[in-house]
């Protein structure tokens, strides 16, 4: 099961955004520069490899131009200015669904849902690749300083993993796993996927009255409550 927190202050708000999802059927994914963390999707590019890995790479390249001694002088700072380059232009070509494993992450309940004021959806795993304008899916792997991609030895692939699924080690509590779509905005997906809605504990009543009287009783709905003695939630059938 993958879900997505939905949070706001303006409580017609999150219910418009609840409609959205179970009668509409779409998803926003995000460009990469409204995000929270402006320190997100860098990733440093060096030349490195042996010279003659560097030499093959500039042959390959066919840089005619300028001698391999001259490219090799030059190269470490061209590729910074490519790093540069290559994030602002990616910022605004792709578009991005964070997604979590767990449904009962106290932070992220406070801090996406608002203070549990808004909801949590939870879909199938198959729910990713319905999505419109899919491109990739994974976990995001949390680390202490910007990813390196060797433009010499390293294959693209990485360039791209590097820049939109690493994230510094201080939100590794998150555990969070991303869609990455090929444009940004509204996206339809399948409805089918729904399993779940999961009320926060401080939902206002009519979000709560639209989810307990209007949704599609193929899909299960919950309210999040925390018990008096414990610093823990747990997850009630909505009667």
């Amino acid at each position: 099961m993958l879900y997505k927190y939905i949070g706001s202050e303006d409580s017609q708000k999150v219910l418009r955004n609840l409609k959205r999802f179970v009668e509409d059927g779409t998803i926003s994914a995000s460009a990469p520069s409204s995000f929270n963390d402006p320190s997100e999707f860098k990733v440093s590019i060096t030349m490195g490899g042996t010279e003659v890995e560097r030499r093959k790479h500039f042959e390959d390249n066919g840089c005619k131009d300028f001698s391999f001694e001259d490219w090799d002088a030059v190269a470490p700072e061209a590729a910074k200015s490519l790093a540069v380059d290559l994030r602002k232009e990616s910022l605004g070509a792709f578009g991005v669904v964070c997604l979590s494993p767990n449904e009962d992450n106290i932070l992220m309940w406070s801090h996406y849902s608002v203070s549990h004021k808004g909801f949590c959806i939870g879909f199938d795993d198959d729910f990713v690749t319905s999505i419109e304008g899919y491109h990739s899916f994974d976990n995001v792997k949390y680390i202490p300083s910007v990813p390196v991609f060797d433009e010499v030895t390293d294959e693209f692939k990485v360039l791209f993993d590097k820049l939109f699924f690493y994230k510094h080690e201080c939100w590794k509590y998150e555990e969070e796993q991303r869609v990455i779509t090929k444009k940004i905005g509204a996206q339809a997906f399948d409805k089918k996927y729904i399993r779940e809605i999961i009320l926060g504990h401080n939902v206002s009543p009519e979000v709560e009255e639209y989810a307990r009287t209007q949704l599609d009783t193929s899909i299960e709905v919950y309210k999040m409550s925390t018990p008096d003695d414990g610093y823990l939630l747990v997850k009630e059938k909505l009667k």
